[in-house]
Parts: C-alpha cells; sequence; structure tokens
C-alpha cells in the first residue's frame, strides 16, 4: 500500500515498497546520513521529517527496507574494497527487509572484522531479485536459506560453499492424526496442497512423488500455515511443508507420512572474488560461532542451532534430483 506521504513515490522493482522519486539513489549511496562506514542498516535510512509526513512510522520502515535493498541493485560500492553480503530466508519468510536487516546486522559485522573489510548487508525478500543478484555476481557474499539456489550458484556461477547450517533439508508429507493413510502411495488421486511452486519445499515434495509414481492432485498455497490449516481441518488429505513446520504439526497432534531425500541445509556461499585465504578466514570465523559466548546471539538472530564445514556434494545431488 502507498505510504500517505506528498513525496510522489514509485514501485520499486525489487521490494514491492514505494520509494519516493525526490531522493536520488545515487544521493543516497554518497550521503553519509544514510550510509557510514559502507555499511547499511535499516535505522539510519530514514527521509529528514516534512510536515504532513512525520509520525508515519510504518511509511518510514517500507522506505528502510526498499532503499537498503536498492544499494545492492543500482548504486555503486561506496568503497573499492567493500563486500555485499546477500541474505534471502526463502519464498515462504513471513520477515520484512528491515527485520532481516536488525536480525543480520551483528553477523556482517563479525563478518567485516574478521575480513578487515567494510560489509553492505543487502537482505531480500524476493527469489528472483536473488537468483538475478547472484547470476550476475552482485553478491561477493550470500547466506541463502532455498538450498537449491545455493546449490545452483555453486554449480553454474563459481560460487564456494564457506560453510553450512547444522542440520538436513527435505520436505515432509503430512496428514491428520484421523486420516487413514499411512504411505506415501497411497496419495495417488488424494489432494495434496504445497507451497508455492517455485520453492524449494514444493520441488523436493513433487520429485518424490515422481521417484514413487503417485499422481496427486495439487493445490497450491501461499504459507505453510494454510497448508496445516488445510490439512487439520480436512480440507485436503495431505500437505507438503518444510523439516520444522512438520515437527510443530507432530507436536500438536498431527502426522507425519512420509520424509523425501534429505540433503545439506542452509548455506553460506562466496564469490570467486572473496580470495582463497578470505574464504578460510571466514570459515573459521563461522565455526568459531558455535562456541564463542559472543556466537549465541547470532546463531539465535539467524535461527541456527550450530554451523557445519562445507560439503558441496549433497547441494549438487540436491540439484541434480529436483530437475
Amino acid at each position: 500500500m502507498p505510504c500517505n506521504n506528498p513525496i510522489s513515490g514509485r514501485l520499486f522493482l525489487w521490494t514491492g515498497y514505494y520509494t519516493p522519486s525526490a531522493i536520488r539513489l545515487s544521493e543516497v549511496s554518497q550521503n553519509p546520513q544514510y550510509v557510514k562506514y559502507d555499511r547499511v542498516s535499516a535505522d539510519r535510512l530514514r527521509l529528514r521529517p516534512t510536515q504532513g509526513s512525520a509520525g508515519k512510522s510504518t511509511c518510514r520502515g517500507l522506505l528502510a527496507g526498499s532503499l537498503l535493498l536498492s544499494l545492492l541493485f543500482w548504486a555503486p560500492y561506496s568503497a573499492a574494497q567493500g563486500i555485499t553480503l546477500v541474505v534471502s530466508e526463502g519464498a515462504e519468510s513471513l520477515s520484512s527487509v528491515g527485520e532481516l536487516a536488525d536480525r543480520y546486522k551483528e553477523f556482517s559485522k563479525r563478518i567485516s572484522i574478521a575480513l578487515k573489510r567494510p560489509v553492505t548487508l543487502a537482505p531480500t525478500t524476493r527469489l528472483p531479485a536473488l537468483q538475478q543478484a547472484l547470476a550476475e555476481a552482485r553478491a561477493d557474499l550470500a547466506w541463502i536459506r532455498p538450498v537449491n539456489i545455493a546449490a545452483d550458484a555453486m554449480a553454474t556461477q563459481g560460487y564456494n560453499l564457506v560453510a553450512s547450517a547444522e542440520g538436513q533439508f527435505y520436505s515432509a508429507f503430512i496428514v491428520s492424526k484421523n486420516s487413514a493413510l499411512k504411505t506415501i502411495k497411497e496419495l495417488d488421486g488424494k489432494r495434496v496442497m504445497h507451497p508455492v511452486k517455485n520453492g524449494i519445499i514444493y520441488r523436493m515434495g513433487a520429485a518424490e512423488l515422481r521417484d514413487q509414481h503417485v499422481q496427486a492432485m495439487m493445490q497450491e498455497a501461499r504459507l505453510q500455515e494454510v497448508v496445516i490449516f488445510s490439512v487439520e481441518n480436512g480440507f485436503v488429505d495431505a500437505g507438503i511443508v518444510n523439516p520444522r513446520q512438520a515437527i510443530k504439526f507432530k507436536q500438536t497432534g498431527g502426522r507425519i507420512l512420509y520424509e523425501t531425500r534429505k540433503f545439506p541445509y542452509w548455506a553460506l556461499i562466496a564469490s570467486s572474488k572473496i580470495s582463497a585465504s578470505e574464504v578460510q578466514a571466514l570459515r573459521k570465523l563461522i565455526l568459531s560461532m558455535n562456541d564463542a559466548s559472543w556466537g549465541k546471539e547470532i546463531l539465535a538472530a539467524l535461527e541456527v542451532r550450530s554451523f557445519v564445514a562445507p560439503d558441496p556434494k549433497g547441494y549438487l545431488e540436491l540439484r541434480e534430483w529436483i530437475k
């Protein structure tokens, strides 16, 4: 929804927010009011109050997220040795760009200290924007939850795996506690609800149904919460969700019918512009977060139990499986 602001707005492609045309992005990138020490945070991206527009906190929040992400795609680096860290939590994420910026700011700060280079944090909630940034090598580092996108970047765009989050990623088929279904084969001809088709959860579920030679009647929903609600209330016979949602569903009395093949979890990847020595230094930093007292807060903010050493083989196997 457009903000109630006298400054005329235009739709900003990447975020879906309105960016006031009175502020040129080149000016933002050079103005210390918005950028300091080559790192951008949402609390610094604020318009100066104007009569009739001050006090609209929601508008300011949307503008902050919009300008923050815009620096990745349109503004030049404010320092020649700067690093851009892109963060994506996937299509199902409920966090705004501003919320992601706040949660990942300490993570980016530690990376900047370890590599002795300024880091610009660029969160995105749009998968096409993430994929384009990776394809055009505008992301020097990327923390990515959609593991298929990380796999594509490693396979085709020269990115290196720095570290992974502990755990295994898979899609789970869930049914209500009163369901008579016992095996995945019984889903043939049944109604199965899934999240968005371009997301990894659907693609892994679809690959499993293909391998099992099951022809289900697939229905799409925007959110996994909608999938769970529909299963619980009998609107569909089964649903496909991620591991965390499946565990919560089981804890409330639901049942997991089947789990797909399992693959590595979320990934931190680095472009070829990050040297081998810097990748090693970064990997040492990331793995040290598991035991350091200061690392606990970062792990909690990223919703990660711990980090593990890289093993790119599993990501590449996933990429082949879901084709």
